[in-house]
């Protein structure tokens, strides 16, 4: 498989949320790797989510805008809109 990430993504495994709904709705996550620019997330279950939410890590308090762009089962990738590579 060919890899069309701009930046490389360091392996986490911390708890996040997908917050939709004007932030009434969340569907928490498992963030299996991490960069500026996006995300590898994990679901116990394959449930329905939104094109665009908020993505929240409470340990990190750091919440960003997302975009899906993959999805396949329990697992999702995501992107940050408008973050940049600083190379």
């Amino acid at each position: 498989m060919q890899e069309r990430r701009n930046s490389r993504r360091g392996r986490t495994y911390l708890g996040g949320q997908i917050v939709f709904n004007r932030r009434t709705s969340a569907i928490d996550c498992l963030v299996r790797n991490l960069s500026d620019r996006g995300a590898r997330i994990e679901f116990t279950d394959a449930i329905a989510m939104p094109g665009d939410f908020d993505f929240v890590i409470p340990r990190h308090l750091e919440s960003r805008r997302a975009e899906l762009v993959w999805r396949n089962g329990t697992a999702a990738g995501i992107v940050f809109p408008g973050a940049v590579d600083l190379k």
